[in-house]
């Protein structure tokens, strides 16, 4: 990279100089927001501030992939030492668009060319340290969105707003909470490619029968957006709009040229997987069913994640050690939110199947974590929807020539597949909770085997069922719609 005349013509300014080391290398975010302070420091005027700041934000824009896939393979909750990166990582954002928004504020004569200019930067900043919230399954800080719907509204000269903001307003869309880390980052790399064609509306659409994907956004709020199948706008006041339906439209296409092509290699099938999911956020959200009720009183309730060792559990009442012990925190009718008191919750994601008994209570519910929140290393709180009241556990046994083509095979967490007897998990019927019988399974661990007769082992005798197509897919596991 040339040297910039700034950085020449004052070599002996420290701050400078650290500045121009940091271009050669891959800073941290701590190192790199210590150089951001010294340049602030530095108290330089608009017109010299400039350059430098742009060097450096080079440097956070080319080491921010690393950055996340970083956080990406943590596991939640995350230690304390971890839980400080994300942290540094944040409030390094939060400073590069503070910069960059005093620049709009304090530059004269600011062309309009350099304004937009300035503020993609803030919405980049911005909008990366909403990302790195979700992939860390922490809270935002305060004012984050409010600074990012100024920064979203200032457009170029042809009218186009920053697309960051068009692509962190997509990523609120789709409950971003509910996705695991990995599934995160492949919706994200879709979602930045269809910004670009977003469009924000400055009045209600006309009725076009798409009116299930409209959502809306209020920038004096510090809140991202509103479906409006699940809250409608206010009467008066500065609202926007935009259709989700023509992006979902856009997935399902790509989801349907690669069913085509027949990809069933395991990141086809995430991304496959992935595109479905965006294609029902975007193109006709969901609302919640029942209120939430926050509990009285303490109520306890154990739980035990994993699919192994909800089979454990189901088939001798083991894997004890498994378990930890939780707070009710709100109920309705079809799930939980709960607060971790003791043991341990391993590389908790969102999609992960889990078994929960509630004190007093006799039988486990089978569990899905809809969300997981963790404000700092001792908190933790999860989101779960009941999937069933009852479960059986049976076991699959792969053909011999299935199994030579997995025996290399490893999951998209790097992890390697059960081969042999596949442990699945039985759902009876059970409406209106569960309308047709299911089958749970280990992610992938059926694939292709979708309309085939299946001979499971239940309670050791052998049952013949017909899976049928798959009623939900996470990272972790797949629920089928089976015909017993």
């Amino acid at each position: 990279m040339p040297d910039s005349p700034l950085l020449t013509a004052r070599s002996g300014d420290a701050s400078l100089l650290e500045i121009k080391a940091l271009l050669e290398g891959r800073p941290e975010p701590k190192a790199l927001d210590l150089a951001l302070q010294k340049l602030q420091d530095a108290a330089l005027p608009p017109d010299a501030l400039r350059n430098p700041l742009e060097l450096l934000f080079s440097c956070l824009t080319r080491c921010f992939p690393e950055y996340a896939g970083q956080i990406a393979r943590m596991h939640i909750p995350l230690s304390r030492r971890k839980y400080e990166y994300v942290a540094l990582l944040q409030t390094a954002l939060d400073n590069f668009a503070t910069t960059y928004e005093w620049l709009i504020d304090n530059t004269e004569d600011l062309a309009s060319r350099d304004r937009a200019v300035f503020a993609e930067r803030v919405a980049f900043s911005l909008s990366k340290h909403l990302y790195i919230s979700h992939l860390a399954s922490a809270p935002p800080r305060h004012g984050i969105w409010r600074r990012l719907h100024r920064a979203g509204f200032i457009r170029d000269a042809d009218g186009n707003m920053p697309v960051f903001y068009r692509e962190a307003l997509l990523l609120a869309a789709i409950n971003p909470a509910s996705f695991s880390a990995h599934d995160l980052i492949l919706a994200a790399g879709l979602l930045s490619e269809a910004a670009e064609t977003l469009k924000i509306l400055f009045t209600p659409p006309e009725p076009s029968g798409e009116e299930n994907s409209v959502f809306w956004i209020d920038p004096e709020r510090d809140f991202s957006l509103f479906a409006v199948k699940r809250r409608e706008p206010p009467p008066s006041g500065r609202v926007f709009y935009f259709l989700g339906a023509p992006i979902a439209e856009k997935l399902r296409e790509e989801c349907a040229r690669m069913e085509s092509a027949n990809h069933s290699a395991d990141g086809r099938r995430s991304k496959k997987r992935v595109l479905r999911r965006l294609a029902v956020e975007l193109g006709s959200p969901g609302k919640r069913r029942f209120a939430r009720r926050r509990h009285s009183g303490i109520s306890r309730a154990h739980a035990c994640f994993g699919m192994e060792p909800l089979w454990a559990l189901l088939s001798s009442d083991c894997a004890g050690e498994e378990r930890s012990e939780w707070m009710v925190v709100n109920e309705s009718p079809d799930g939980y939110a709960l607060m971790l008191l003791n043991g341990k919750a391993h590389s908790l994601r969102a999609g992960e199947v889990v078994a929960l008994r509630l004190e007093k209570e006799e039988g486990w519910l089978i569990c899905m974590v809809r969300w997981v929140s963790s404000e700092n290393p001792e908190h933790l709180e999860i989101g779960l929807q009941i999937v069933a009241l009852n479960a059986v556990p049976a076991l699959f046994t792969e053909a011999a020539d299935t199994l030579a083509e997995k025996m290399a095979a490893v999951d998209e967490h790097g992890e390697t597949q059960r081969l042999g007897n596949i442990p699945l998990v039985f759902l009876p019927q059970h409406p209106p909770l569960r309308e047709h019988p299911s089958l749970l399974a280990p992610s992938g661990a059926l694939s292709g085997q979708t309309a085939n007769a299946l001979v499971l082992n239940i309670n050791g005798s052998e049952r013949v069922i017909q899976l049928l197509n798959p009623c939900e897919q996470s990272s972790r596991v797949d629920i089928f719609a089976v015909a017993a």
